[in-house]
């Protein structure tokens, strides 16, 4: 999908189910490649942005859509296109 925050269109962002809030922009999304007994998580992408709500029209919290009854919805680069565009490779070791 294309996403455009007012400095031209981002090409290629996901859109998923994530809970992102105002701050969360430049963090990193993970997925869990394994199972629930048994996680594997491996980058993703880096956060983008996400539809957010207010409580009431002039509440000074905005939240995730999760967090007010609604859907999350929210868009990152996947790691993949920005490392491509860097020029660089992601190096990984097992966790102690």
């Amino acid at each position: 999908m294309t996403s455009d925050y007012g400095d031209g269109p981002v090409y290629g962002n996901v859109r998923s189910n994530a809970c992102s809030e105002p701050g969360d922009s430049g963090g990193s999304i993970v997925q869990n490649k394994g199972t629930t007994a048994n996680p594997k998580w491996v980058a993703a992408g880096i956060n983008s942005g996400a539809i957010t709500y207010r409580l009431t029209p002039t509440g000074p919290k905005i939240y995730c859509g999760a967090k007010v009854g609604k859907v999350s919805v929210n868009t990152y680069q996947p790691i993949e296109k920005v490392l491509n565009s860097l020029n660089m490779n992601l190096v990984t070791v097992p966790a102690p």
